[in-house]
This record gives C-alpha cells, sequence and structure tokens, in this order.
C-alpha cells in the first residue's frame, strides 16, 4: 500500500544534531542508548501512560550511564515500526500514529519533563525495583545539582536538560529517490527484508543512520548498503552473538565506507532469560575489544505492552557490567 506524501516525521536539524553527535562517539566520545519499539506496533492509539513510562526508562538509564562513565550519552528513541505485519502495514495509518507519538514525546520533554532539576521524580518509581547502585548514583547526582544551586554557579543546558533524538524506523519504499541536492529529512534504520528492497532504497538515499543486524544473511546486505553509503557518516550497527555474522563487518578501516559505532542488542521481557543476554553483550565487548573497539552502546529491544518497570531490573545488571567492562577498556578506541 502507498503512502501519500506526508511531512517528515524527523526535523533535518534533528538529524544533523544526531549525527555530529554520532561523529564524536564515533572516536570514543560518547555512548549511545537506543530503545525501541516506544509505540507497540498493534496499538491503533499510542497509550499516554505507557509513553510515559518508556520516556522515564530512558531518562534512567541515560543519567545512570551518564555518571558512571563520564561522558555524554546519546539517546535514540526508535518511534515508527520496520514491521509490516498488523496495523503497520497501512502506512497512512502507521504514520498518523508514530506522528502522534514524537509529538506528544517532543511535548513532555521541550515542557521540562527530561529536566534534570526534576530527576527525583522521573528516576525513582514505586513500580521498579531499583539496585542499590543505581539508587546510590541517583542521590549523588540530586546532591551535585543541589550543590551547583546553592553555589549559585550558572547552569549550562546540558546540565538543566537531557537530549533525546528520534529514529524514523518505518519501511523504505524502494520506488521512492531523494529529491537530487537535498538532504535526506528522515532518521532512516535499514530494517532488512527478504526481497533486499532496503539495499535499492539506501543505495538511493546515501546516508542511513543505523544497520540492524537481525539474521545470517544480513551482514552480506549490510556490506552492500555501506559500499553505497556516504564515508564521512558514521553508521549505527545494531547487532546480536545470535547472528555472529556481523563480525564480517569489523576488519581494518575501509576509507571507502563509513566509520561503524556497534551496539550490542538487548531484549527485554518477561519471557527472556536475563543471564544470556548479559553474556551476549559483554562477549560483543570482548568481540570488540580484540579489535582496539570500544562498545559505542545498547539497543533495548521494549516487549509489547510494557512499562519498563518489571524489565529495569534486568536492563540495569546489563547496563552496569557492560559499562563496568568499557571503563576499564577506555571509549577512545
Amino acid at each position: 500500500m502507498a503512502m501519500p506524501p506526508m511531512p517528515p516525521l524527523v526535523d533535518a536539524q534533528e538529524v544533523r544534531v544526531l549525527r555530529a553527535s554520532l561523529a564524536e562517539v564515533a572516536t570514543g566520545d560518547g555512548f549511545v542508548l537506543w530503545v525501541d519499539p516506544v509505540v507497540d506496533p498493534d496499538v491503533a492509539i499510542p497509550s499516554a501512560d505507557i509513553l510515559q513510562h518508556r520516556l522515564r526508562f530512558m531518562l534512567r538509564v541515560a543519567a545512570y550511564s551518564s555518571f558512571i562513565l563520564g561522558e555524554r550519552v546519546v539517546k535514540i528513541a526508535g518511534v515508527g515500526q520496520p514491521a509490516a505485519t498488523g496495523l503497520a502495514s497501512d502506512p497512512t495509518a502507521n504514520y498518523l500514529r508514530t506522528a502522534g507519538a514524537i509529538n506528544y514525546l517532543r511535548l513532555l520533554v521541550k515542557s521540562g519533563f527530561s529536566s534534570l532539576e526534576l530527576i527525583a521524580d522521573w528516576a525513582t518509581d514505586e513500580g521498579i525495583t531499583a539496585p542499590l547502585e543505581y539508587t546510590a548514583a541517583i542521590a549523588d547526582i540530586v546532591r551535585s545539582l543541589a550543590f551547583v544551586h546553592a553555589s549559585g554557579l550558572p547552569r549550562s543546558e546540558r546540565l538543566d536538560t537531557l537530549d533525546l533524538w528520534f529514529a524514523d524506523t518505518h519501511p523504505f519504499d524502494a520506488s521512492w529517490t531523494q529529491p537530487e541536492g537535498q538532504i535526506l529529512l528522515s532518521g532512516h534504520v535499514i530494517e532488512p527484508t527478504n526481497d533486499n528492497g532496503h539495499v535499492a532504497a539506501s543505495a538511493a538515499l546515501h546516508n542511513p543512520v543505523a544497520l540492524r543486524i537481525d539474521g545470517p544473511e544480513a551482514a552480506e546486505r549490510a556490506q552492500t548498503v555501506l559500499r553505497a553509503s556516504a564515508t564521512d557518516r558514521p553508521v549505527l550497527l545494531r547487532v546480536s552473538e545470535r547472528f555472529p555474522g556481523y563480525r564480517e563487518l569489523l576488519g581494518p578501516a575501509d576509507p571507502t565506507r563509513p566509520p561503524l559505532i556497534v551496539m550490542a542488542e538487548v531484549d527485554l521481557g518477561a519471557d527472556v532469560d536475563c543471564d544470556r543476554q548479559l553474556s551476549d553483550a559483554l562477549d560483543t565487548g570482548t568481540e570488540l575489544q580484540k579489535r582496539g573497539q570500544p562498545l559505542g552502546g545498547i539497543a533495548f529491544a521494549v516487549p509489547p505492552g510494557s512499562r519498563l518497570q518489571d524489565e529495569f531490573e534486568c536492563a540495569f545488571r546489563v547496563l552496569d557490567l557492560v559499562l563496568e567492562q568499557r571503563r576499564q577498556h577506555g571509549g577512545r578506541p
């Protein structure tokens, strides 16, 4: 089903700022946190309650990561739906639903919901089980903010507000081509398709934000995409140890393709083996260390309908050990 022309979901300036942040991460200065999908694929109208809880989850994880690493954390909310099933099979309905979710999240962020001054509100929740290390870190942040306020020191925007970026993960229409001389108006994630349509689409776009290795043949397809992409823009590579073919992409620096920022994908949910997720994420970090590269980030995959309260304990376990591994290795390659 073809979708009529619509305004972009992600503004060009948002993509420029995101790419500038990723360029810093590619040199080892920063860490990427990705949470998706923020909007469940089979829900016609996104729940404001669930969107708020998922935003709180992002802020908690980001604040703790910044505190432990002493580095900036680039936050990405995967809002669009790559699946061509259920409600997502209707591009127009999916667009309108996604636009509504993005607008609501932007409203929360811009209205001060994500301000560090409100950290006591969004960092704690009666519904989550928070490990002692986390609560201690949040208490230290609150005390640090109180010191800044009491001292009358100038408060920078970065101190007061946690930024948030959005990735439009709608499936590509291979028949669409980017107008010559214009930049892409959405931050796109290349999701593998059975007919390899994403390869042709990305070759026309020249600037994918991310590639996801989620199957045995995905690494080969990703290689094709990378060769067709602009070489000066870092590309996020979401990987899982279930599909180790991603390692084929981690050879010596290749001037003919973009620099890669490798992220470990971590599934959350009641039916997920947290120990296995933790082991896989650490194995990815170890594999990168062998090549002299740091792990660039974590992508948390959200279970449908979750407020990410019960899953926080598992997410924290994975995050805590991955951050410690990165801190010991050092961020810079």
